[in-house]
Parts: C-alpha cells; sequence; structure tokens
C-alpha cells in the first residue's frame, strides 16, 4: 500500500489563551501543553494515537500524518450494497474511459493530503513559490458555486433544476426510482452542463463536494461575518461529534434539494464515499 506522510502546525492548540506566547520573555506559559496526533506504519497498516507533550517551542506543536494514496474502490460496492455496481468497482479507478471523471472514495483527510502533495510538487519540482493548494471554506464554496449571482439558489441562477426546453441542468436524481433522466446514472465525465458565470463546472451535482469547514449546526450564526470560516482538525481520540465536515454541492444521488447554493450537509472525516470528491483552492495574492 503506498502510503504519503507530511507534518503540519496544529494552529488550533497554538492558538489557546493558555498556550500564548510572551513575547517580552520569549517562551511559553509554565505548564503550557499540546495534544497532537502521530502516526506510524506497522506490517503495511497505518496506525494513529493522540499524545499530550510539553509546548516549549513551536515544532512541539507540528503533528505528522501518514495517509494511504488510493482512494477506497471498494465504495462503490459497500455504499450500495444492493446494487450491481461490479463495472464501477472493477474500473473506475483504472480504465481510460473513466479519466475524466471526477474523483471519489476519497476521505476528507486524504484530500487535505493532496492539497499538501500539490503545493509541495509544484514548489520542488516545479520550481514555483505559490500559496498553498487547499480545500475551500464552505463560505467560499458557497460565493463560487453562486458565480457571482447573489442569493442564487442554484450555480446557474435559476429556482428550477430544468432550462426553458425541460432539459435538466446538473447530473442528480430527478425523480424516485430514476437516475437516467438526466442522461447520468451515476457519475458522469466533467463538463457535461453549462458551467456558472465564474466558468466553474459541476458546482451542482454528479459528486458532492468536502470543504475545509467543520459542521456544527450552529456555524452560520456563531462565525465572523468577514471571510467566515469554522474549523477545527480533530484528533484520533475526540468523538466523531467533532470529526464531522461540510460537504457541498449535491451529488448524482441526490434529489435536486441538495443541489442549492445554501444547503449543506456533512460526513465523517474518515469516511469515503462514491458520491463525495473535492476541488482545490488557492488563496488569491493581491486586490
Amino acid at each position: 500500500m503506498l502510503h504519503y506522510d507530511y507534518s503540519w502546525v496544529h494552529i488550533d492548540e497554538v492558538k489557546k489563551n493558555a498556550n500564548r506566547f510572551d513575547i517580552t520573555t520569549g517562551t511559553y506559559p509554565e505548564g503550557a501543553t499540546v495534544r497532537v496526533d502521530t502516526f506510524w506504519v506497522e506490517n503495511g497498516a497505518i496506525l494513529s494515537k493522540t499524545i499530550e507533550r510539553p509546548l516549549r517551542e513551536p515544532k512541539d506543536a507540528v503533528t505528522n500524518t501518514v495517509i494511504s494514496v488510493y482512494p477506497d474502490t471498494m465504495v462503490w460496492s459497500r455504499d450500495f450494497q444492493f446494487s450491481y455496481n461490479d463495472p464501477l468497482l472493477h474500473g473506475y479507478f483504472w480504465m481510460p474511459g473513466y479519466a475524466e471523471y471526477p474523483v471519489v472514495g476519497v476521505t476528507w483527510e486524504q484530500a487535505n493530503a493532496f492539497c499538501h502533495w500539490r503545493t509541495s510538487f509544484l514548489k520542488d519540482v516545479g520550481g514555483m513559490m505559490t500559496n498553498a493548494y487547499r480545500l475551500p471554506t464552505e463560505a467560499e464554496w458557497e460565493y463560487a458555486a453562486r458565480g457571482g449571482r447573489k442569493m442564487a439558489m442554484y450555480p446557474w441562477g435559476d429556482k428550477y433544476a430544468r432550462d426553458a426546453e425541460g432539459c435538466f441542468l446538473a447530473n442528480f436524481k430527478p425523480y424516485r426510482g430514476s437516475y437516467y433522466d438526466d442522461m447520468g446514472v451515476s457519475t458522469m465525465s466533467v463538463k457535461q452542463f453549462y458551467p456558472n458565470d465564474f466558468g466553474l463546472y459541476d458546482m451542482a451535482g454528479n459528486v458532492a463536494e468536502w470543504t475545509a469547514s467543520a459542521y456544527s449546526a450552529m456555524a452560520n450564526v456563531s462565525v465572523h461575518d468577514m471571510n467566515p470560516s469554522y474549523s477545527y482538525n480533530a484528533r484520533k481520540d475526540d468523538p466523531d461529534i467533532l470529526k464531522r465536515k461540510v460537504v457541498k454541492g449535491g451529488s448524482w444521488k441526490d434529489v435536486s434539494y441538495y443541489l442549492q447554493c445554501g444547503v449543506r450537509t456533512y460526513e465523517y472525516q474518515y469516511e469515503s464515499r462514491s458520491y463525495i470528491g473535492f476541488r482545490c483552492v488557492r488563496s488569491y495574492i493581491g486586490n
């Protein structure tokens, strides 16, 4: 099994009031500690645990992560146990015919690892100095989905999932028991439907998408109104409720309600699904 390992600073731990750095003395408070995860590979399996250690210098807040590189090919069978999806199970990740289909079967953790790898690749191999690739926050994703149309219900701006000729505008589940009416039984090749006004394809339907944001039912009323973001880097020993991440956009298996720009759902960061993918973003440099 191919693994990717990388390190990052656990900002949530560093910014705690109890861990505030004293610039006058150049030290952290006495008794300051951090809780971080540590990963290792043993007999081909990725193992991890949460440890607590003293915070004496910034590197003490660094956590290492080891992630499996390959998507989970079994999602097509596991998500729909009483459905014949063997062709997708055996061919989706290997056959050239699926080369332009969206990636699925990746966890939120794998999506983050890919963003880290993509940034490192451009810097180390391409020699490019660039802002880091990352997952979009929920607010960023929703802004991008609307394509500049303020308060638009769907990325195409209308309040209906069909155009004037009665054609569906995305890959989703139009009716109960009906998947093919929009010409897609499951995922479809990208760019099969018109982009929004920002030129972005498949911001509704096809596959739902991971965001960087942690899920909380109260997040919308508790975040700041300037570039709102609610994040939490859950540790190994945290309860599952803290490992929920916001998923946006709806997918091929969802009814049109979930395709709306403002609708939010969640999935656990360690779960992979046949209907959830992701896209990378970078912060813009300049005005």
